[in-house]
């Protein structure tokens, strides 16, 4: 095994551990809130993140990315870097503080000014955490970049929860995240310590700033797309239908979002390395959706099985309180796959100096979604909404794969060869577990877990067999390399 190809399989397998944690940190804290808050404790924190989401589009300004990426770092670049997010982010504090009044104007709940007042101050915490991370990513050590975020993962969940029991309501969601970010940002500074100063550099600090303006607006731009369905929701249909909205989204998309985190972080900087070997990241760009169709298909097709009985006995504990979310957690699902299929492609364009190209499909999305997203509410109400959500999102595949064809070569049918098994496999199981639902269905917790242990095993059975348990002896075959 090469030693990058080493390094990243590493890298993932550290990554995804770390995500297998939090995931399960996470889920269990979801569903401790999901019992002991309201729908619209949870529409008054995400509108109170809309505002502070916002905001972080532009407190980094691609920085991270730019350093991570630039090919020579030497100590004056790095502590320019720092400087300027430094700055930055004291900056974008301030406006968040003077801005958080405005909220009133837009949202039925005045408490929402003090949630965003305090979630600002993470624009602060966040750049004590700017140099060694942008290190260890250099280093391509993600062991302890994933160190450090399960400690933020279990700090967030464990004192979320904590608190929500204490009826803390919707502050125990805010407190959380505050402590999290800390816990996360000490960690990195433990296991990366660098000492902390100021320099600027014109040369350095213009070549981040020409690197990461594209970067930063198709941040902005994808803000858009994923916030503004929140913000209208918010504002035109008040906290409680967000609130269902959110739970919807948030389930939907919980897998990609992991998927994002374990592959997408570790490929950016290794793709950068393979900048001039199409090739090479051609079959790393497959082998590695090849993977992510496995999870996510299995994942967001098990809880589009069970999506009702989920919300009653899971999140609801046995009543209704969360059902009116059904049809549009149901929908999400889908948008979960089409959004995990999709997100590793944009790795490849970063790497290879094609942000431009991510902008401008990014724009052409939001345009489309901004302009139908108000209608689709009023006449379709939040199933309408999460419909236009995954159809927008769909059309970047429109825009991306020529492109992608022409410049890396990458066939349709490749693309379809290396989801073709978890395909087939998920279909198998739909047919399988509908006809069941003929007979049986879940009537508690436990219920629904059993059921989800047994479409899991269908699954992978179909898979193994489909493929002669390919992945399995790939699998042995990296590790026993890896130790070797």
């Amino acid at each position: 095994m090469s030693g990058l190809k080493q390094k990243t399989f590493y890298n993932i397998a550290y990554t995804g551990a770390a995500r297998i944690v939090a995931l399960v940190f996470q889920a269990l804290a979801n569903i401790i809130l999901s019992r002991e808050l309201m729908s619209s404790d949870y529409g008054l924190v995400g509108f109170a993140n809309i505002l502070v989401n916002f905001l972080s589009q532009f407190s980094d300004l691609g920085l991270n990315s730019a350093v991570v990426q630039r090919k020579q770092l030497d100590d004056t670049s790095l502590y320019t870097g720092f400087t300027m997010k430094l700055g930055i982010g004291f900056f974008i504090y301030l406006i968040a503080f003077a801005a958080s009044g405005l909220a009133v104007f837009f949202f039925d709940n005045p408490a929402v000014v003090d949630v965003i007042k305090l979630l600002a101050l993470n624009f602060i915490i966040n750049c004590f955490g700017f140099i060694p991370s942008t290190k260890l990513k250099r280093d391509l050590d993600y062991k302890k970049v994933a160190f450090a975020t399960v400690c933020q993962t279990i700090v967030n969940s464990s004192l979320a929860m904590i608190l929500a029991l204490a009826g803390f309501k919707y502050w125990s969601i805010v407190l959380a995240n505050l402590c999290a970010t800390t816990a996360m940002i000490v960690a990195l500074n433990i296991l990366k310590p660098i000492r902390i100063k100021f320099a600027f550099d014109r040369a350095a600090a213009r070549q981040f700033m020409n690197y990461g303006t594209s970067l930063s607006l198709t941040g902005f731009v994808v803000f858009m797309i994923f916030n503004i369905d929140n913000f209208i929701i918010g504002a035109a249909s008040g906290s409680s239908v967000l609130g269902y909205y959110m739970i919807a989204f948030n389930w939907g998309s919980i897998i990609c979002v992991m998927l994002g985190t374990v592959v997408n972080n570790v490929l950016f900087p290794t793709f950068s390395r393979m900048e001039q070997d199409r090739e090479r990241i051609k079959r790393s760009y497959l082998k590695v959706l090849e993977y992510v169709s496995f999870i996510g298909l299995l994942a967001n097709v098990a809880l589009l099985l069970v999506s009702r009985d989920f919300l009653v006995y899971v999140l609801g504990h046995g009543t209704d309180k969360w059902l009116p979310a059904l049809q549009s957690l149901r929908i999400l699902c889908i948008y979960g796959i089409v959004r995990f299929l999709l997100e590793p492609l944009g790795n490849v364009l970063m790497a290879m100096d094609m942000t431009k190209v991510i902008l401008k499909t990014n724009i052409i999305v939001a345009i489309i979604e901004v302009g139908l997203l108000y209608p689709v509410l009023k006449l379709y109400g939040i199933d309408g909404v999460s419909v236009l959500v995954t159809a927008t999102y769909f059309m970047q595949y429109l825009i991306y794969y020529p492109i992608v064809k022409e410049k890396v070569g990458i066939q349709y049918y490749e693309f379809y060869s290396a989801i073709r098994d978890a395909s087939i496999s998920a279909a198998v199981v739909l047919v399988a577990v509908l006809v069941s639902h003929r007979f049986v269905t879940a009537d508690r917790f436990v219920g629904v877990v059993a059921e989800l242990l047994c479409i899991a095993s269908l699954y992978c059975v179909v898979h193994g067999f489909l493929n002669n348990w390919r992945l399995v002896r790939e699998a042995k075959e990296m590790l026993a390399s890896a130790r070797g």
